[in-house]
């Protein structure tokens, strides 16, 4: 189980600065936020890695590609992704829409084809 607390540090109007807490590791806010589709970074420059504390990744494109066997092999997404700050990842619900079927369980939700 996670430990997640946040903080508002400051307000300015409508606006607030942060910190958000995840299993001992602190996340400032507001962020820059490197994305990482895959589990791979594309196009941010690796200076830029030193001044973040987290990454985003799609766990859908990373289930088609590499498949959670692959990361699960490698010892998960930390050790894949070889990253060990924190990691954001969504799914983007709005991909079954279409053609995928979802089922939900308590804290998850399945994608595949079909119903």
């Amino acid at each position: 189980m996670s430990n997640l607390t946040f903080s508002i540090l400051k307000n300015d109007g409508r606006a607030r600065a942060g910190v958000l807490n995840i299993n001992n590791k602190q996340l400032m806010t507001p962020t820059f936020m490197p994305v990482a589709t895959r589990g791979a970074l594309k196009s941010t420059p690796h200076e830029m890695l030193d001044k973040t504390t987290v990454l985003l990744a799609n766990t859908y494109h990373l289930y088609l590609r590499p498949g959670a066997n692959v990361i699960n092999e490698l010892g998960g997404l930390h050790r894949f992704m070889n990253w060990d700050k924190l990691i954001l990842t969504e799914c983007a619900d709005h991909i079954d829409s279409g053609y995928l079927g979802r089922q939900f369980h308590e804290h998850q939700c399945l994608y595949g084809r079909g119903g």
